[in-house]
């Protein structure tokens, strides 16, 4: 563990196996995780729905069966801890004590744990970054409080062998998230100042800059929404209940950004097989609307979702949802045709760590 002045950063590659197609819900239903009594528990009640649906429809998803904790063993050379090939890994980690743990998930609703590591506390953004040679992936960890230290790490599963460190990294960035040429782009949300590049021996900047702020705006949510053409990205920015998301290109610059009106919401991510589709929820009412570009796509109406915490794209139109008091989830499908979602299952409270601040796939 390295820690420089009690802020460090690391950059992690795990090893992750390539993936087979997602199967859809049979029934062709609509996911609608509730809270409470009722909600994506995957025990009792499962997903009680709302009363829209993409298709308008009368009901939501069932929810499953339950929050199954097997799963088949990782297929890893006799390493129990790799992962085999049709799993995904999901890294949960907890700001204030450092608590973490990779989970294995199957699109089948079954996961199991990896490992934990022994990172410190107060990492602000994780990552993930470029593939590596064979089944790796990157993670980038940065530290936004002063001396912004990054540290690289590598690992394979669950073991660490190789260790980068920059000590000086210049600038603080509460958001993070990647180019489509796996490059990892920073950016702080308060002041609009943003940095892009990777890491060799050490971080390499490509470039960086500031972009001007909407007035008396702070941005929580800066995601990549697929890549326009060749060499090019598209991401949006967005601010928790504002009724304006903001898209932008990206080549080496960013180009002048563009209004789309949304319903406040306090999400807004890019989902889908190439995270070409926006999706803006509200955990307040549970409902949520699906754009491609500024085309909206469809709607689900209040109660529809439920209540969740986090919501992150994991791979070909894999979804997990979270919800940080409890530990539970629902893991769904975004197609590209109606009626657009599937869910697949769900994972009973306490299937998951509680407490977690980020949620982010590999």
């Amino acid at each position: 563990m390295v820690m420089q002045n009690g802020s460090w950063g690391l950059l992690v590659a795990l090893a992750v196996t390539g993936c087979n197609a997602i199967l859809g819900n049979e029934e062709g239903e609509l996911v609608a995780a509730t809270g409470g009594s009722g909600g994506a528990t995957g025990g009792s009640g499962g997903a009680t729905g709302g009363s829209g649906g993409a298709t308008g429809g009368s009901g939501g998803a069932t929810g499953g069966t339950g929050g199954a904790t097997g799963g088949s063993g990782g297929t890893g050379g006799g390493n129990p801890n790799a992962a085999a090939a049709d799993e995904v890994g999901v890294l949960f980690y907890r700001k204030s004590d450092a608590s973490n743990s990779l989970r294995w998930i199957k699109s089948n609703h079954t996961q199991r744990t990896a490992t934990a590591y022994s990172w410190g506390p107060d990492w602000t953004t994780i990552t993930s970054a470029a593939k590596l040679a064979g089944a790796g992936a990157e993670l980038i960890l940065h530290s936004a409080g002063s001396p912004y230290v990054t540290t690289a790490l590598s690992v394979g599963n669950d073991t660490a062998t190789s260790q980068k460190t920059n000590a000086n990294f210049p600038g603080s960035y509460e958001l993070a998230t990647k180019r489509s040429d796996g490059k990892v782009m920073m950016l702080n949300g308060t002041t609009g100042s943003w940095i892009t590049g990777g890491w060799s021996t050490t971080w390499i900047k490509e470039y960086d800059g500031t972009i001007t702020l909407p007035s008396s705006t702070t941005f929580e949510h800066f995601h990549r929404c697929g890549a326009p053409a060749a060499g090019l990205s598209s991401f949006i920015f967005y601010s928790t209940n504002d009724t304006l998301l903001y898209t932008r290109i990206f080549g080496t610059n960013f180009t002048t950004a563009t209004q789309m009106a949304v319903p406040a919401s306090s999400h807004a991510t890019c989902v889908g097989a190439n995270e070409n589709f926006t999706f803006v929820y509200a955990s307040s009412t549970g409902g949520a609307k699906l754009y491609s570009a500024s085309t909206e796509l469809t709607s689900w109406g209040a109660s529809s979702f439920g209540a969740w915490t986090h919501i992150v794209n994991l791979r070909s139109g894999l979804t997990l949802f979270y919800r940080t008091a409890t530990g539970e989830g629902v893991i769904g499908e975004f197609k590209n045709t109606a009626p657009y979602f599937s869910q697949l299952g769900a994972f009973a409270p306490g299937t998951f760590p509680t407490g977690m601040d980020i949620v982010t796939a590999l």
